[in-house]
């Protein structure tokens, strides 16, 4: 007598949909998930208190929809808390193995958790990955596809090879890490605390740092896994009328670079961060400027570009003293 051949299940996939007056753009996020070829997976809305229909229409889909999924929930709040919080309400309602967050604006593609999933299977030693993606400004017509950075796979593949001693070195200097790409472990990230709610306005530069201060590593996924949507009114890419100005947000987030990462940096990188904090809290956009204070704007600028290439290129530095330990 022949024994009963065990049905193997998949791991549960809880992929977590990050909500904020979405409404325009969610439901593409929502049937990017439902249209996955991978089976075994939940479905977590977390929304931070949108002011618009965002809420209405994930709980009409959700509806419609719920029986592609193991298991739907929906999560709602009466007071807007910030980003990394809402991360983390749906972080801690997941059940799943693995989680996959993406924003309510972006869209995974079909084959996303199935690649993610073959490649973790794969590196057994792997509890957060990361992969590339596809840029769109605005909508995801082939039109609007832009290249948005040309040396995207190299710069992750040489981050990836780094053990966490130099990956630590590289993130407190410049974001390698694409946040709406990452794939990762539920039990392993909640041992860190899950998303760092220090800073309401970013969720990813600080976690990614506790992630590897607590002695893991990030590892790279070579192949394009979501749809990640350029918003041109996003408060990361407003910018004043010419490259001079920057937004309140750069300023906030260099506040955050003074208070989590300005004591590992060396005298000379010191010195450039100074630079670049100075001239964004002296230089205002409404500025009238005369033609000396033009032009001694113009120099200090220059020493901000040549502060922010230092940081830009510290992923080739460390790549290349980690690779001279080796030999």
């Amino acid at each position: 007598m022949k024994h009963k051949e065990k049905k193997v299940i998949d791991p549960l996939v809880s992929i977590v949909v990050i909500t904020y007056n979405s409404s325009k753009y969610v439901l593409e996020t929502l049937e990017s998930a439902k249209a996955q070829t991978y089976k075994n997976i939940e479905l977590i809305i977390s929304d931070d208190c949108s002011t618009d229909n965002t809420v209405i229409i994930c709980e009409k889909w959700l509806k419609e929809n719920k029986d592609r999924f193991v298991r739907t929930k929906l999560i709602t709040v009466e007071k807007n808390s910030g980003i990394p919080k809402n991360c983390n309400r749906g972080l801690f309602k997941a059940e799943g193995e693995w989680v996959k967050p993406i924003a309510g604006d972006d869209a995974l593609m079909e084959n996303c958790i199935k690649d993610n999933m073959d490649f973790v299977k794969s590196n057994k030693e792997v509890a957060f990955c990361f992969s590339d993606y596809e840029a769109y400004k605005d909508s995801f017509e082939e039109s609007n596809l832009t290249i948005y950075r040309n040396d995207s796979d190299a710069r992750s593949k040489q981050f990836s090879e780094l053990d966490n001693k130099f990956q630590l070195k590289v993130i407190i200097r410049n974001i390698i890490i694409h946040g709406p790409a990452t794939f990762y472990k539920r039990n392993k990230f909640l041992e860190i605390g899950g998303y760092d709610e220090c800073y309401s306005f970013v969720e990813d530069r600080t976690t990614f740092f506790n992630w590897l201060l607590a002695g893991n590593k990030f590892y790279y996924l070579s192949k394009k896994t979501i749809k990640y949507r350029i918003n041109i009114n996003s408060i990361t890419n407003i910018k004043g009328a010419d490259n001079l100005y920057i937004n309140d947000f750069y300023v906030k987030f260099r506040d955050l670079i003074y208070e989590r990462f300005y004591s590992y940096f060396t005298i000379k990188e010191k010195m450039y961060f100074h630079v670049s904090y100075k001239y964004f809290s002296f230089f205002k956009k409404d500025d009238r400027l005369n033609l000396f204070m033009k032009v001694f704007r113009r120099l200090w600028y220059f020493l901000v570009q040549n502060g922010e290439k230092e940081n830009h290129y510290a992923l080739n530095k460390y790549y290349k003293e980690y690779n001279k330990r080796k030999l």
